[in-house]
């Protein structure tokens, strides 16, 4: 997938809907689904991990954003319906439904109270998704992220 028309298609409308658009916000969350998916390649955490979809959000990280924050948020929770499917799981719908995927990553960053950096700013962009995406803890380096951004997002 073109990781341009990505950006442009579906994440900027979908931020937009959900009241939370800005050019760093797209840029992050470009460059989250570039180096999680590799590039957009892959909606499944390989060879066989819990993730799912281009941001690679794993089912325990949603459920917590639902039980630990949207379901004190009404307003939010709210926006979130729009982009769901009935009768489907919601942790299903991060692999296929890449809307709903990216209004959770979204919300996922938006929980975090430290603001955004600089949209242009890829090593702070970098930075910002190791603290709060990838964690301390996860294997992930911000080099990783700035390559995939280089490799992928400039071509």
């Amino acid at each position: 997938m073109d990781p341009i028309q990505f950006r442009d298609l579906v994440i900027a409308p979908t931020l937009r809907r959900i009241e939370l658009y800005s050019e760093a916000a797209a840029n992050l969350l470009l460059g989250t689904a570039l180096h999680e998916s590799g590039g957009l390649r892959y909606i499944r955490q390989l060879p066989d991990g819990p993730a799912l979809g281009p941001y690679q959000m794993e089912p325990d990280t949603h459920h917590d954003l639902y039980e630990n924050y949207l379901n004190f948020r009404p307003r939010l929770l709210a926006k979130l319906a729009d982009f769901t499917t009935p009768y489907e799981p919601q942790s299903d719908q991060l692999i296929w439904n890449f809307t709903y995927a990216t209004a959770v990553a979204r919300l996922q960053y938006f929980r975090k109270p430290e603001p955004l950096p600089p949209a242009d700013d890829l090593d702070g962009l970098a930075d910002y998704w190791k603290k709060h995406w990838n964690t301390e803890r996860g294997a992930g380096t911000v080099e990783q992220f700035i390559e995939a951004w280089q490799r992928f997002a400039l071509n």
